[in-house]
């Protein structure tokens, strides 16, 4: 009988062993880097108004505030900060740094291929994981309006095309847009009105 006992509470002090590993290897490889560990408070405005979109429908052709296709909906809240984006995926991707997938960051641009080397469709990250997936925002397809998604579904892993930085902050918190290897402090942005 003692030595069941004593079995028992090896196997019970096994898996709460087990289970608190688990718990700490599942935080580690799910951490999220969030605008807010960046230290940007504009990055974390035009986050936080892009979330005031969920929902709405995906217009073909839309720069809202109703409706928006996938570059009028990065467009459009962009401009609410007087950004001024391009208007298509195309001149979107153009825009800014090339950023690598391992150093993506939320308020990054992204974007997908649809056709050969065509780059179609562009979302704005909102959250990293340590494994470089990343959530983000966009205006999907009809159906599906302004919505997140995950780097790591199987559309988006399979036509992944690359990422774009428009806005860069200083330590400081001192947001400055990237125009090829030139960055301009951005002044006297305001924030906008939630309508």
């Amino acid at each position: 009988m003692k030595k069941q006992i004593i079995s028992l509470l090896i196997i019970f002090a096994l898996s709460l062993f087990v289970q608190h590993s688990y718990a700490q290897n599942r935080n580690r490889h799910h951490k999220k880097n969030t605008d807010s560990e960046i230290g940007c408070p504009l990055i974390d405005s035009i986050i936080e108004f892009s979330k005031t979109k969920l929902g709405c429908a995906y217009v073909s052709g839309g720069t809202g505030p109703r409706g928006f296709d996938c570059s009028g909906f990065t467009y459009y809240v962009f401009s609410q900060f007087n950004i001024q984006l391009g208007r298509s995926s195309r001149d979107q991707f153009l825009m800014g740094e090339k950023i690598e997938k391992a150093d993506i960051r939320p308020g990054d641009l992204v974007f997908w291929y649809r056709g050969k080397g065509y780059i179609g469709h562009v979302g704005m990250v909102t959250e990293v994981d340590s494994a470089h997936n990343f959530k983000f925002i966009h205006s999907a397809t009809h159906g599906k309006g302004v919505r997140y998604d995950y780097s790591n579904g199987k559309w988006y892993a399979s036509t992944y095309a690359g990422a774009r930085r428009i806005i860069d902050c200083d330590r400081d918190g001192h947001a400055f847009m990237i125009e090829g290897s030139k960055k301009t402090e951005l002044n006297n942005i305001t924030t906008p009105t939630v309508a």
